[in-house]
């Protein structure tokens, strides 16, 4: 039996190199002279344990630095949602105003005048009847505006068969005074499309790409602003082709327009969430896809350029 103490002979002894590694401050300095092979077995393993114990105070560091990049990440996500939130209920309640405005009016005008006649002794009960069942058909209206806007600001995850022409003009029910108040002209041929999906969220992300187009075009010099709505359906699935006249979207920021944060607003206005959350939305809720280019067209007799947003739903 060899005896491991034997010296290992000089000319391949270990006059070992030096190792020199650093982390944070820490320096090992390791020298090898003449040492035998049991020694040499001893101080390898002891060097494989330094390595080991510095390589988990890197990968502790790694990790602890990560971290908190990732809470610092989620905390300006929190923030920049909940500026988004409060930015659409700011909308929401001036959208609410406008579409309360004729139903209360037409609640009080019937209520006075049952009122008058009934001091008046002109009474008559089938038109008690009937002013009753329009200002009840006025108050379910006032009541589903509510709810629709309550599942756009609390969207729920609930899927379902919906029908996508419902959702589109629901969108233009809710939001339509502002496109109008814009002088906006919203042109739209649509067919009507039925799959499995969230109607809420739906409703959302086509609002965003909506609502982007309006801001553009409010930016833009064109003296006819419009924005064009089309949807169609083949066997695989549905279309949704939203296309505006704002002279198109600068070529070099077209890539990142669906970027977390990234917006052509001022840096004061918006928060650069709208297109990324339908972009989000379309692909991981509908399994969809969603691209956007600059596309020349003509309509009626006039040469237009505008950013088509191209979306598609599987069945």
């Amino acid at each position: 039996m060899k005896d491991n103490n034997i010296p290992i002979k000089q000319n391949l002894l270990l006059n070992i190199t030096i190792i020199y590694l650093s982390f944070s401050g820490l320096l090992f300095y390791i020298n090898y002279e003449t040492i035998t092979l049991s020694d040499a077995i001893v101080q390898n393993t002891l060097i494989v344990f330094v390595l080991l114990f510095i390589l988990l105070i890197v990968i502790k560091q790694f990790i602890n630095s990560k971290y908190q990049e990732i809470q610092a990440i989620e905390k300006q996500n929190r923030k920049q949602i909940n500026q988004a939130k409060m930015e659409s209920m700011s909308e929401m309640i001036g959208n609410i105003a406008h579409q309360w405005r004729q139903p209360l009016s037409l609640i009080s005008t019937t209520s006075t005048s049952m009122q008058c006649n009934i001091e008046l002794g002109l009474v008559e009960q089938d038109e008690i009847i009937k002013n009753f069942a329009q200002i009840n058909e006025r108050v379910q209206y006032l009541s589903t505006t509510i709810e629709d806007f309550q599942n756009f600001l609390q969207p729920s995850n609930k899927v379902e068969m919906l029908n996508i022409k419902d959702i589109i003009e629901k969108n233009i029910a809710m939001f339509g005074k502002n496109f109008e108040d814009e002088g906006i002209e919203l042109i739209l041929d649509l067919n009507n499309v039925e799959l499995t999906g969230n109607k809420d969220k739906l409703l959302i992300a086509i609002y965003n790409i909506l609502d982007n187009a309006k801001e553009i075009l409010m930016e833009s010099d064109s003296y006819r602003k419009i924005i064009f709505i089309d949807l169609f359906k083949d066997a695989k699935g549905a279309t949704i082709i939203i296309t505006d006249n704002a002279n198109g979207i600068d070529e070099e920021i077209l890539p990142k327009i669906f970027d977390a944060y990234f917006t052509t607003k001022h840096k004061t206005q918006g928060t650069g969430l709208g297109l990324y959350v339908s972009y989000q939305t379309i692909i991981n809720d509908f399994e969809g896809t969603c691209q956007v280019i600059n596309e020349h067209y003509d309509y009626e007799d006039e040469e237009y350029i505008g950013a088509k947003f191209k979306i598609f739903l599987p069945y």
